[in-house]
């Protein structure tokens, strides 16, 4: 949860303009129902409205499958109503958030907005999307797609290496992922294990659906709004 002294532009905010995030909530993700996180979660963003106003308030979830049920926990609570809602790219286009009436009316009322890798379309991951289309019914995200490379980079690197040790392993993953292009393109990873070089994308849930609101170029270090 962070406080922003503006968050007037729709899509974006400069992290220079926000202050201290708070520490936020902490829950077990296999929880059967979420209504002490979110009254717990309800009672700080509160006092974060009673101090700069609700318009300079925003919640960055961290979660995974189990998103659906925590926004409908949220729901019940006009305070988690009132401000903005971001997400990693592990819940884009996650389908049940729009499939379901109370999912997509909060989505909609917290205009839902989350950032994922743009991949650079390619034969793996077009096989890699169709297959899992033709499996699962619906499309895929990039989290998806980046899961796939990352097994295969374990892989590569555990014949590297010669060994199924972890620290084996991390000695070359770098080596390997820079020599690797996957589903998501080139995986040249920095020291600290993150892509080195990648584009992002902006989705949101708007008007229904999911849809792309901008995009991040790495290469001249630009942002596209759709």
């Amino acid at each position: 949860m962070c406080k922003n002294e503006s968050l007037e532009d729709p899509y974006f905010s400069s992290p220079d303009n926000f202050t201290e995030p708070s520490d936020g909530i902490r829950y077990n993700p296999e929880t059967p129902e979420f209504s002490a996180s979110t009254s717990l979660l309800s009672d700080m963003v509160q006092k974060h409205i009673d101090e700069v106003g609700a318009d300079k308030v925003a919640i960055i979830y961290l979660g995974f499958g189990e998103v659906l049920q925590f926004f409908q926990s949220s729901a019940t609570h006009d305070t988690l109503n009132d401000v903005r809602w971001f997400g990693p790219g592990s819940i884009t286009k996650e389908h049940r958030l729009i499939n379901d009436p109370i999912g997509l009316e909060f989505s909609t009322n917290v205009s839902f907005t989350t950032v994922q890798v743009g991949v650079s379309k390619n034969p793996t991951y077009e096989h890699v999307q169709e297959y899992l289309i033709n499996t699962m019914g619906k499309t895929p995200n990039t989290f998806v797609h980046s899961s796939y490379d990352a097994v295969w980079l374990v892989g590569l690197s555990m014949l590297e290496s010669q060994s199924s040790d972890a620290s084996e392993i991390k000695k070359v993953m770098i080596n390997v992922a820079n020599s690797y292009s996957g589903a998501i393109g080139p995986v040249k990873l920095n020291e600290a294990g993150d892509l080195a070089q990648a584009n992002y994308e902006v989705w949101g849930i708007r008007d229904g659906t999911w849809i792309l609101l901008g995009q991040y170029n790495h290469s001249d270090d630009s942002i596209t709004l759709s």
